[in-house]
């Protein structure tokens, strides 16, 4: 919180949980806070695949939202972080 963030996001992905291979996807807004400022959010699968990089356009006044899929091969649990700066959030995807 505080007036001092520039960044902030948040994500949904669906579904969330299901057989592997589970092909997810990933509803990504970025840029809630409404800052001018450039950013980069990096969205990171956690299964160890490259995390993919969302840049954000000085002068973006407002939120901007993409969506991203993400293959899941292997079983297991996995917590996708969307992150910038001091700003992250979370979620978690179950492959049976």
């Amino acid at each position: 919180g505080g007036s001092s963030d520039t960044v902030g996001a948040f994500m949904q992905g669906s579904p969330d949980s299901g057989t592997a291979p589970l092909y997810v996807s990933i509803e990504a807004t970025v840029n809630t806070t409404a800052s001018c400022a450039s950013a980069t959010y990096t969205l990171d699968f956690g299964d160890a695949t490259p995390a993919q990089q969302i840049p954000v356009a000085a002068g973006t006044c407002q939120s901007e939202q993409q969506t991203y899929t993400h293959t899941y091969s292997k079983a297991g649990t996995y917590t996708i972080t969307l992150a910038a700066g001091q700003h992250s959030s979370t979620a978690t995807v179950v492959a049976q």
